[in-house]
């Protein structure tokens, strides 16, 4: 889809909501090389969601090493502005999309649960190639930025529960028995498949351009030759097929990575 399909994409569906005030004012501290820290870090504490959404971000390996750090200010320091800006938009877009109703809260549960996994999965498969083909590991940047798009690369699965939860759960449970394309079902439903309006939502969203790729292209990694983007497919379809969806991997990807299923299976098996 091209940015111009993407925005139709969005205004056929839904209208979305804007992006908080406070998301604008961090970023836009955050590329102000003369912002300081402790300044940023007073904007995160004046948003009681982003600041505590923070805090839960130490439990998780996006944070790495940093869980022990005596306060927010000193966490900054060392995730550094590149990757606190990721953190900040990721979980403004969790809670501001979140559902109002139960069924969609539980949805919005699962999702970031499920995101986590896969994010982690991909992490792991980028780890097992770099191992295999250079005999040693990914750059940490690429990893970090990988594992924040698999937090982020279903958002749209947001968006559609928003507008109509249970449809949702039973597209989800549907899916489940097999012989169905989710993206069909959704389409069906809503005209649009997750993967297509979290690529709008994103774009809209000011989130840069691997991370839209990711979240548009990450069921169709053929369109772009870019090895996040098959990482993190093939890392959902590991997390997919270990809860019962059946869901095959790109035959691209795999060729492009020179993978077998078993090679696959063993990265993702791999300790993290």
């Amino acid at each position: 889809m091209t940015r111009h399909a993407l925005l139709e994409a969005r205004d056929s569906l839904v209208t979305f909501p804007a992006a908080p005030d406070s998301l604008h004012r961090i970023r836009q501290s955050l590329e102000d090389p003369k912002t300081s820290l402790e300044t940023i870090s007073d904007l995160i504490i004046g948003d009681e969601g982003l600041h505590s959404g923070l805090i839960g971000l130490q439990r998780v390996p996006f944070f790495g090493t940093v869980s022990a750090l005596p306060g927010l200010g000193e966490t900054l320091r060392v995730l550094g502005r590149e990757k606190v800006g990721w953190a900040v938009g990721i979980l403004a877009a969790f809670q501001t999309l979140r559902p109002r109703d139960a069924i969609g809260q539980d949805l919005a549960d699962a999702l970031w649960t499920r995101s986590s996994r896969v994010a982690a999965t991909a992490v792991k498969i980028a780890v097992g190639l770099a191992m295999r083909d250079l005999g040693g590991v990914a750059r940490v940047r690429s990893l970090d930025r990988l594992y924040a798009a698999g937090l982020l690369h279903d958002v749209g699965w947001l968006v559609l529960a928003a507008r109509d939860s249970l449809a949702c759960q039973q597209i989800d449970a549907e899916t489940k028995l097999g012989g169905t394309d989710r993206r069909e079902l959704e389409r069906a439903h809503f005209g649009f498949a997750h993967d297509e309006i979290g690529g709008a939502f994103c774009l809209q969203w000011s989130f840069d351009r691997e991370f839209v790729l990711a979240v548009r292209d990450h069921h169709r990694p053929e369109r772009q030759d870019l090895a996040m983007l098959d990482h993190l497919h093939l890392g959902e379809v590991v997390v997919r097929r270990q809860s019962g969806d059946p869901e095959k991997p790109s035959a691209p990807a795999m060729t492009r990575r020179r993978l077998t299923l078993d090679e696959l299976d063993r990265f993702a098996e791999m300790p993290g």
